[in-house]
């Protein structure tokens, strides 16, 4: 009789240990899901910023540019690769995040490529640019494709609309001012600064999802 009481104490605490450490690593999955989103939108905004003309000859800024979405892009990447490996249920979701890791991953190597020192390596082919194009409209048609989703159930989450539409937004944004892009743009043109301005509304549109994701995790407990 003693025993099995040890027994089913142990597995009491077992399971209540178990059940804190799925709640101990459910939060910093949060954590980590958020603060990468954040990041990913904090890092265009700036990164977009140093192409502004402020001064022609500041070519420091476009390295910093290039870091900048680079590491905003590694932000958006670690966000799908979490999402992908752990919503495994459902197979129709499961595509749908792997489409936007794919765009993730073209934002990650074009960025690359819009560091002046990697660029150079490319012998003049667009690669930053590409990846800007493809990436972004992998990332669009996904984060479509999720708005679309949530607005069929009922009721509508509209918490979970502003994370997948800033995203949406952010992506179509970066698409337009991408393919607006083109060699050879004046620094300081209208065409240089409208590309720009796309580019910056995509960022804050990027920031706005992961600030609204950060509400959920942090507020809402979801």
């Amino acid at each position: 009789m003693e025993g099995e009481r040890q027994h089913l104490v142990q597995t009491i605490v077992d399971e209540l240990y178990s059940q804190e450490q799925k709640t101990h690593d459910k939060t910093w999955w949060k954590v980590i899901h958020a603060l990468a989103f954040l990041t990913g939108g904090i890092t265009f905004v700036i990164g977009t910023g140093c192409y502004f003309p402020y001064d022609y000859n500041w070519t420091l800024g476009f390295k910093i540019a290039g870091i900048s979405y680079t590491i905003g892009s590694a932000g958006f990447l670690t966000v799908d690769v979490l999402e992908f490996f752990t919503f495994t249920e459902d197979r129709w979701l499961r595509l749908n995040i792997f489409a936007s890791a794919t765009g993730s991953l073209c934002y990650l190597i074009g960025s690359l490529f819009f560091i002046p020192e990697l660029q150079s390596l490319s012998h003049g082919s667009d690669v930053g640019v590409w990846g800007f194009i493809l990436g972004s409209a992998f990332i669009a048609a996904s984060q479509f494709c999720k708005v679309i989703r949530i607005i069929r159930e009922k009721p509508i989450d509209s918490s979970a609309i502003g994370v997948e539409g800033g995203a949406f937004l952010g992506a179509a944004f970066f698409l337009v001012g991408t393919i607006l892009f083109r060699d050879g743009l004046v620094v300081a043109s209208r065409e240089y600064v409208e590309v720009l301005v796309l580019w910056i509304l995509g960022s804050i549109f990027f920031t706005v999802g992961g600030i609204f994701l950060t509400i959920r995790h942090a507020c809402m407990g979801k």
